[in-house]
């Protein structure tokens, strides 16, 4: 009875991969991939520096600035590193108030 339980186990197994392989080289190739990217342009995290340093404020001041004016603006270090290239599109036109730029400025690509 072991013999034939420990049988039909692997049978059971084997028949499992050889589905879920078919099933998902199916799904993948009939599957249709969304971009999570949004569709504007990266930002520039060159420009917020310079605009910042411009200004004469520390990441924690602009940070501070974009919290009064009811939008925190988060891992402001990142966006200027270049970690965070599409930060959330709401934060940008108080990132843009803050550090006296035009939104469009912002973005790679677009000149100054």
């Amino acid at each position: 009875m072991t013999t034939h339980l420990l049988y039909s186990i692997r049978a059971y197994t084997a028949l499992l991969h050889e589905n879920t392989d078919l099933c998902l080289r199916q799904s993948v190739d009939t599957c249709n991939f969304i971009s999570m990217r949004p569709s504007r342009p990266p930002i520039n995290g060159d420009v917020l520096l310079a605009a910042r340093l411009r200004k004469g404020l520390s990441q924690e001041e602009v940070q501070r600035q974009c919290a009064e004016r009811g939008k925190p603006v988060h891992n402001l270090s990142r966006m200027e590193s270049g970690a965070i290239k599409w930060p959330h599109a709401s934060a940008l036109p108080v990132l843009a108030e803050v550090l006296d730029l035009a939104v469009d400025e912002m973005f790679l690509g677009v000149a100054a």
